[in-house]
């Protein structure tokens, strides 16, 4: 395969890997060029900072480029990629905060026994409405998102930011789909019962 611009922009994943491991610059830039956004989704999600995010962008790219074998994986390369990105986003998060996250389950909104949600009692700091006008509702879910464990801010960004598939975001995480499931529906509850408070 040549490897000129056009013919590297429709080639696949894996041939673009192929050619990367071998050394090919031009193969990779395209590699980035295509994965960008979506490691930059879950670099951003699972860190505190948008500098820690860049540097997990940076890191992620650098680690794919400077060890071939990296991604070299059964479960496809966007699949070994976002591992990759996920496991820099958790090493970065550990090594910067030097405290582990805080368990989802004081934070999962209460059932009543028919089923119905339970009205919420003060479980996220309440916003003046002045604050509220400051802040943009991206602001808000990321402040959200910080507030849950690292495993169910993983499941969420990648089936519902990234919508990957669940088997894939299994892989990924290195569970099952049902825990996949679990966790990020217990996500979306908790999110949403932080913006039915706004």
């Amino acid at each position: 395969m040549s490897t000129c611009g056009p013919r590297l922009q429709e080639a696949s994943d894996e041939v673009l890997a192929e050619l990367a491991r071998v050394g090919n610059g031009a193969a990779f830039a395209v590699i980035v060029t295509r994965h960008r956004d979506a490691v930059c989704v879950i670099a951003r999600n699972m860190c505190e900072t948008l500098q820690d995010a860049e540097r997990v962008v940076r890191q992620t790219f650098l680690s794919a480029w400077s060890d071939p074998g990296a991604l070299e994986t059964d479960s496809g390369f966007r699949t070994s990629l976002y591992r990759l990105a996920m496991k820099t986003a958790l090493v970065h998060r550990a090594c910067a905060s030097g405290k582990p996250s805080r368990p989802l389950d004081p934070w999962v909104p209460a059932f009543d026994s028919t089923g119905r949600l339970e009205a919420s009692k003060g479980r996220w700091r309440v916003a003046s409405a002045d604050a509220l006008e400051k802040m943009e509702i991206g602001e808000l879910l990321r402040e959200a998102l910080q507030r849950i464990d690292d495993r169910g801010r993983a499941a969420f960004i990648l089936r519902d930011l990234l919508e990957v598939p669940l088997k894939e975001a299994a892989v990924i995480l290195e569970t099952s789909p049902d825990v996949i499931c679990g966790e990020a529906h217990r996500v979306r509850l908790t999110l949403r019962d932080f913006i039915d408070r706004l």
